[in-house]
């Protein structure tokens, strides 16, 4: 089964769909359709409609529909109520992916993941309510163990399907959950463990190359992490500390 999320960026247009029922979507909208093949567009004001289609299947679908059961079973149409208001947070992830400038692999990793926190959020704001917030003891100590997973060993590369695994969790709620506790993406979250623990090796007296290394780190993207945070290179950083 797969369905298909429709944004639109500008314009406003009537969608007909399976020839028998209409409805408007504007600007900064969206709507949430089982058939995307079925759709008839109707731009009765001959002006630009931009509209970008992010369609969803399999273990997404199952997980979404676990979290969020009465909406799913209250909406069980082709269209689910129809078109409705685009959170801010979840256009900020539509321009996240337009611009993403990664390749291959890595790039379907992350429009895979920026999916699932899209549909998450469209559908909480849809709710009115955020089952995440509703999590149990098990939930919270599974999450626990995730994150000394990634305390304790810096050096693992971990992928976020391989951690929800390690707990039985299923991905979107992991995610979702993690952040709900430590307030960061379990990537981000270690990455600031990586930058922190490669700060105390510079001040310590390693090199830059050594300090990355030794916390995860290869060197080029080190030194852009460093640079966001601190404001200036690690080597400047260790020799400031050094003369003062």
């Amino acid at each position: 089964m797969q369905e298909t999320i429709i944004f639109c960026i500008t314009g406003t247009s009537i969608l007909s769909i399976n020839s028998n029922q209409e409805t408007k979507i504007s600007a900064n909208q969206w709507l949430r359709v089982q058939d995307a093949s079925s759709i008839n567009w109707n731009n009765t004001n001959k002006t630009l409609v931009e509209v970008i289609f992010l369609q969803y299947k399999g273990n997404l679908l199952k997980e979404m529909k676990g979290l969020f059961q009465t909406l799913y079973k209250e909406n069980n149409n082709d269209t689910y109520g129809g078109a409705y208001y685009t959170p801010l947070e979840s256009r900020e992830y539509i321009l996240q992916i337009l611009k993403c400038k990664l390749e291959s692999e890595l790039r379907r990793h992350f429009i895979d993941n920026k999916v699932g926190d899209i549909l998450f959020n469209l559908l909480v704001n849809l709710n009115g309510h955020n089952p995440i917030q509703d999590y149990n003891q098990e939930d919270y100590e599974k999450i626990q163990q995730v994150e000394r997973l990634l305390s304790e060993d810096l050096l693992q590369q971990r992928t976020l399907q391989s951690l929800a695994d390690e707990i039985g969790m299923g991905l979107t709620k992991f995610k979702q959950l993690f952040k709900a506790i430590y307030h960061h993406t379990p990537a981000d979250y270690q990455r600031k463990l990586r930058l922190a623990k490669a700060t105390e090796y510079l001040l310590s007296g390693y090199s830059v190359k050594e300090s990355a290394y030794k916390s995860g780190w290869r060197p080029p993207v080190f030194i852009e992490a460093f640079k966001e945070v601190y404001n200036t290179t690690p080597g400047k950083f260790k020799k400031e500390r050094r003369s003062g």
